[in-house]
């Protein structure tokens, strides 16, 4: 056999090299032919996998053969029509593979042959109709394809066949394993020497592995084909798109064609779908394909009469037609799918209706926008204000009435298929949106408005009714709610075309709105009060509208600016919501405690905003003959709106049913309004004063005063209500009004430098001083308020000196002489009534407000004595010296010490500030200073006097502030004196230098120096002996050791400057001073050790030597280089 098979190949080797055409195509074709027969040879002898692999070689082999006949230009195939070449190709080769399948079993037969089905098929028909045009060509070739694919019932296994169940384990393979053990095993070697009995095929395996060649007394295989099933499904599907995509293509000029070419592919597209439904039990992809083929129906029929429309240019059949149809195709549909049990048939039912519907809503939106077209024309109308009737066309006739069909057959296929009865709502629905599309086709503005509006009050009608218990709407009751909110919405804004409809519209509008509120319960649930309150606030909003649009309706006709209309508007506005607002602040039982509260803050934005506007300046703009014309334009409007708001809004204070009572939930509903009323208080009573003045013409600087008098009217009012009433929250409001007006316009006052600008701030200060008292009073307050007194105190002293500085006062007196009474007053008031028990001890507060009150008062004048009368500083350094000597004489005691030392601290101030500015100008004059320089020192002995007065007082509470006062003031004093009198012996000195002079030689005013610098150093000792021999404050040991530090400097100062001649005349004072202080201290303590003792001594010892060497060795020094004898003689002596 090896050798016969290599001869073969050989023959046919050099066959084909040597021989023609015709003997080659003889060879491929007997090559075909022989591999479609050993793969059908094979099959049968069980050798699968062999058999499928030659198989799928013989069906390549026979579609070469088909390309080269054509190519090869073989009996003429060249010239012939491509499509119908491969189309009868195609058609042939289905037929050879699925017969070659019936005879063989052969699986990749199957595959092939109804792969080729359905485009063989397509390519023969295109072909076929090679003499029309390519949209034709196109849809014949895609509906030769869909009818093609019809062969998908063969690829189903055969009913009541075993093999339909156990055949769809292999039908997708190419070979089964069974197969391929038995080919292995087919033959039975023998083995040399060994005998072996040929084994017979076990029949049951082989009828298992092989099931397709079990059933013989059958022509076709039964088998359960699932990959040829997908194949021949797409392919048919898409041939179905494809044809219904091409179809509106087909014959442009011809009106009929659409509907041709759609009920072919809907024929196609059923015929499909009873080939898929006639079986009980279908899979998920052929299930699938019966659901795409119900919807492509439904699709196809449903677009026939559009296409026709469109091509016959007839838009009634368009808007008519497809819409009825796709509600018949539904409405069938749903008719067949509930008459069906649960399967691929009913929903194959429910997808088309599904599909119909879905169009149909496509088709509603066309439909409807006609039969809406006059609806919407009149809205825009109203909208614009533009007055002119809907057209009414045809067309729109027409689009109505096919709604109104549509629900007819609706209603009557409800009806046949008995589902009306919970459908009605639906219907209901319908046709009463047809009834609103058919207001407008009843002509003029004036009927369509009455009509909508009777429309309306009917469904209120109705509601109320069955809210009384009349009259059962149950399911309906949301429709007619519907109705009735469109219809009024509707019948308002249509009514706006015309000033003789638009009140209509109007009325009804906000009747409805409060007619509607009937239908709620008047309780304090939040549902029902949120319900309530939104209808009221719509009707509210509503009036407000029609007041703005009065004016512009009554004038409608006439030759207006736009100004005049603004003012005429807001002039309305205004009066509406004042009016508006003092209804709602009367506790009247028409309106319940939220209804008040919902219409207050809807109320509120208008108000603000209307009486906001300037309208009295865009009034003025006007011309004189069109200011005449207003309605409202005079002064006396202005007046009178702002007079009744401000009257509704006193109302909402003082009225007792505006306050707390009732529940807790009721008392804070009305808390908010209430706030806001008395925020709004003081600015619109300023409105209403300022619209008093302007017709009043006053002055424009006067006018400012307003806004204090108003803030004022303000506070008084809160503090009558936060005093008499405890009504903390009202009060706040009240103010919170106030500083709204007074705080922005006492800072313009300032910012724009207005002449009464300090006017302002004291009144700015008594209204502060308003806000700052509170039930517990102001100066024995507990509240926080009380600290709003210090502000309302800077802001009066700040008024009265800009008031002043404006008025070009020069003299300080009025500048602190009333600021210093009205802190002393507020000190005796505090100390009278404040916290503290003034019998008990002394107020901190006014303590201090009583040193703040003297210190204003003296310190300035003090400052300022060197400039204007004498007076002045006589006054000043005479009541400071009261002061500071008169707190010393008293007994100290705890409810007046406080006091006592305040006005010594600012006595002591006073003299000391006198002191000095007097003593300063007396240095600064030419010339050595005169006896004016001791008279203006004399106030330093006040100051020592009362350092000692202090020191002598006997409280207990005070003794060591005393103690440390007295020793400061006397240390003060004696420091000043020192340097007042040093500074004219730097004067002498210098003098003497400059002249040339020697001591005595000069004028005498030279002894007067010398005598001054003497008579310190010598006071200055006395005090450092009086200190240490009777060491009690003030005169302490430190305040002497001062002293004595002090005459040191003032002796050295005039020994250096020549002052004094001898110069003894400034040591020796110190030099005794030193040693009788050491001599007459006292002595040492019997408990004191003897350790301290000796140190004692030892100190004292050391002071005492250091006091005789500055008696003798200065004088012996100066005697020894000079040359004179006299002083070494005396010190030697002493």
């Amino acid at each position: 056999m090896t050798l016969v098979s290599v001869a073969a190949i050989f023959f046919l080797t050099v066959t084909w090299i040597f021989a023609g055409l015709e003997v080659r195509s003889a060879i491929v074709a007997a090559t075909t032919g022989a591999a479609l027969i050993t793969a059908g040879v094979l099959r049968r002898k069980r050798l699968v996998a062999t058999a499928e692999g030659i198989g799928v070689l013989a069906v390549v082999l026979v579609l070469l053969d088909a390309w080269a006949l054509r190519q090869n230009d073989l009996f003429g195939l060249a010239s012939a029509d491509w499509p119908t070449y491969w189309g009868t190709t195609l058609v042939t080769c289905t037929a050879l593979f699925l017969l070659w399948h019936a005879l063989s079993g052969l699986r990749v037969a199957s595959v092939a042959g109804f792969a080729a089905a359905a485009p063989g098929l397509g390519l023969l028909a295109a072909g076929l109709a090679s003499g029309q045009d390519e949209p034709l060509r196109l849809f014949v070739g895609f509906l030769g394809a869909a009818v093609g694919a019809l062969l998908h019932p063969l690829t189903l296994p055969r009913r009541g066949s075993a093999s339909g169940t156990t055949a769809s384990a292999v039908a997708g393979t190419t070979g089964d394993p069974a197969d391929d053990a038995i080919e292995e095993n087919s033959a039975t070697r023998r083995i040399p020497g060994q005998w072996m009995p040929r084994v017979a095929k076990n029949s049951a395996v082989t009828d298992a592995a092989d099931p397709l060649s079990t059933p013989a007394r059958h022509f076709w295989p039964s088998a359960d084909r699932v990959p040829e099933r997908i194949t021949v499904l797409t392919l048919g599907g898409l041939a179905l798109v494809l044809a219904t995509l091409t179809s509106a293509f087909v014959s442009p000029d011809s009106t009929v064609a659409p509907f041709l070419t759609l009920c072919t592919v809907t024929v196609t597209a059923v015929l499909h779908l009873l080939l898929v439904l006639r079986r009980a039990e279908t899979g998920a992809v052929y299930a699938g394909f019966a659901y795409f083929c119900a919807g492509l129906v439904s699709l196809t029929l449903t677009t026939v009469v559009p296409l026709v429309a469109y091509r016959a240019d007839d838009l009634t059949l368009a808007i008519i037609v497809p819409l009825l149809i796709a509600t018949l195709i539904t409405l069938g549909a749903e008719f067949l799918a509930r008459r069906r049990s649960t399967g691929p048939a009913r929903t194959a039912f429910i997808v088309g209706g599904s599909t119909a519907t879905l169009i149909a809503a496509s088709l509603a939106v066309l439909v409807v926008s006609f039969a809406a077209l006059p609806l919407l024309v009149l809205l825009g109308h109203g909208l614009t204000g533009e007055a002119a009737p809907a057209p009414v066309r045809a067309n729109s006739v027409w689009a109505l009435g096919t709604l109104a069909a549509v629900g007819l057959l609706v209603g009557l296929a409800w009806k046949i298929g008995r589902v009306l009865t919970g459908r009605r709502r639906v219907l209901a629905w319908l046709f009463l949106a047809i009834a609103v599309l058919a207001v407008p086709f009843s002509g003029p503005v004036l009927p369509v408005t009455l009509i909508y509006v009777l429309l309306g009050f009917l469904s209120l009608g109705a509601l109320l009714l069955e809210r009384g218990g009349r009259l059962s709407l149950g399911s309906f009751r949301v429709v007619v709610r519907t109705f009735l909110v469109v219809t009024i919405g509707l019948g308002y804004v249509i009514s706006w075309q015309s000033s003789t409809t638009w009140w209509i519209g109007s009325v009804a509008a906000i009747a409805v709105l409060l007619g509607s509120r009937l239908l709620i319960a008047r309780t304090i649930a939040a549902g029902a009060t949120s319900a309530r309150g939104l209808l009221l606030s719509g009707a509210i909003v509503l009036s407000l509208i029609a007041s703005v649009a009065l004016p512009g309706m009554l004038s409608l006709h006439e030759s207006r600016s736009g100004t005049g209309l603004v003012a005429e508007a807001a002039r309305a506005l205004t009066l509406a919501t004042a009016l508006a607002q003092l209804l709602v602040a009367l506790p009247l039982r028409l309106l319940t405690r939220p209804d008040r509260n919902w219409a207050f803050l809807t109320l509120l934005t208008p108000t603000v905003v209307a009486f906001s506007l300037p309208i009295a300046a865009i009034a003025e703009d006007l011309s004189a003959l069109e200011r005449a014309t207003l309605l409202q334009g005079g002064p006396v409007a202005g007046i009178a709106h702002s007079a009744v708001l401000f009257a509704a809004l006193l109302l909402w204070l003082l009225l007792r049913g505006n306050r707390a009572a009732g529940t807790a939930a009721s008392c804070e509903i009305l808390a908010v309004p209430r706030v806001i009323a008395a925020i709004g208080v003081a600015p619109v009573l300023l409105l209403l004063l300022g619209s008093i003045a302007r017709a009043l013409t006053t002055t424009t600087d006067a006018r400012i005063l307003l806004v204090p008098a108003a803030a004022l009217f303000g506070c008084g009012l809160a503090l009558a209500l936060g005093v008499l009433s405890g009504r903390s929250r009202d009060r706040i409001g009240l103010e919170s009004g106030a500083l709204l007006i007074l705080g922005p316009g006492t800072v313009w006052a300032l910012g724009t430098a207005h002449p009464l600008g300090w006017l302002m701030l004291l009144l700015a200060a008594v209204a502060t001083l308003l806000t700052a008292i509170t039930p517990d009073g102001l100066f024995g307050s507990l509240s926080p308020r009380r600290h709003l007194g210090w502000a309302a105190l800077a802001l009066g002293i700040a008024g009265l000196w800009l008031g002043l500085a404006r008025a070009g006062t020069l003299a300080p007196e009025p500048y602190v002489l009333p600021v210093a009474g009205i802190l002393l007053l507020l000190a005796v008031l505090i100390r009278r009534f404040g916290r503290v028990e003034h019998t008990a001890a002394a107020s901190p507060v006014a303590a201090l407000l009583t040193l703040a009150g003297l210190l204003v008062a003296i310190a300035p004048l003090a400052l300022a004595s060197a400039t204007g009368s004498l007076l002045r500083a006589v006054l000043v350094s005479s009541v400071s010296a009261v002061l500071l000597l008169g707190a010393g004489v008293p007994r100290w005691a705890p409810p007046r010490s406080a006091y006592l030392a305040a006005a010594a601290a600012a006595g002591t101030t006073g003299l000391v500030l006198t002191s000095v500015v007097q003593a300063t100008a007396a240095l600064s004059d030419p010339g050595v200073p005169d006896a004016r320089l001791e008279y203006w020192l004399l106030p330093l002995a006040a100051v020592i006097a009362g350092a000692f007065l202090l020191s002598r007082q006997t409280d207990a509470a005070t003794r060591s502030s005393r103690r440390l006062a007295a020793i400061a003031l006397l240390l003060l004093a004696l420091t000043l004196l020192t340097i007042a009198e040093i500074s004219t012996l730097g004067w002498a000195g210098s003098r003497i230098r400059d002249e040339g002079l020697t001591w005595g030689a000069g004028s005498g005013s030279d002894v007067v120096t010398g005598l001054r610098a003497s008579v310190l150093v010598l006071a200055l000792s006395l005090t450092h002996v009086l200190a240490l021999w009777r060491p009690r404050a003030p005169l302490t040991v430190g305040v002497g050791w001062t002293a004595a530090g002090l005459a040191a400097v003032a002796a050295l100062s005039s020994v250096l400057t020549g002052a004094t001649e001898p110069f003894e005349l400034g040591t020796m004072p110190l030099a005794l001073a030193v040693v009788v202080g050491q001599v007459l201290s006292r002595p040492v303590l019997p408990s004191a050790t003897t350790e301290s003792a000796q140190r004692l001594s030892s100190a004292a010892a050391r002071r005492i030597a250091a006091g005789l060497a500055l008696a003798l060795l200065p004088s012996a020094l100066v005697g020894g280089t000079g040359g004179g004898l006299l002083r070494p003689i005396v010190a030697l002596a002493l």
